[in-house]
């Protein structure tokens, strides 16, 4: 089985958004690959590498989905998101990734 090129799969995103699950993954493939892209660069690793994905990396890409997707002040998660990006930074170190 090949690994997941984002860290969420087209299903979690299309939730993440709450998109009717007919809805065209065109519509949001370039948020959910910019989320992944910035978590990983932001923490140095490569979260959807890993098999099963860590939770807390999961948790962080719908915020950063969800913020890039809808760009308004309801959907600002920018103080969350760098909390969860330290604690990913952290469990990177431990785990040597």
């Amino acid at each position: 089985m090949d690994k997941p090129s984002n860290i969420l799969t087209d299903k979690e995103a299309c939730d993440a958004l709450r998109l009717d699950d007919d809805c065209q993954t065109e519509v949001f493939a370039g948020d959910n690959a910019s989320a992944t892209a910035y978590i990983d660069n932001a923490t140095g690793t490569d979260w959807e590498k890993q098999n099963p994905i860590d939770p807390l990396a999961k948790a962080c890409a719908k915020l950063k989905l969800q913020q890039n997707f809808y760009h308004d002040a309801d959907h600002d998660f920018q103080d969350r998101i760098v909390e969860y990006l330290c604690l990913l930074k952290a469990k990177a170190a431990r785990s040597g990734s």
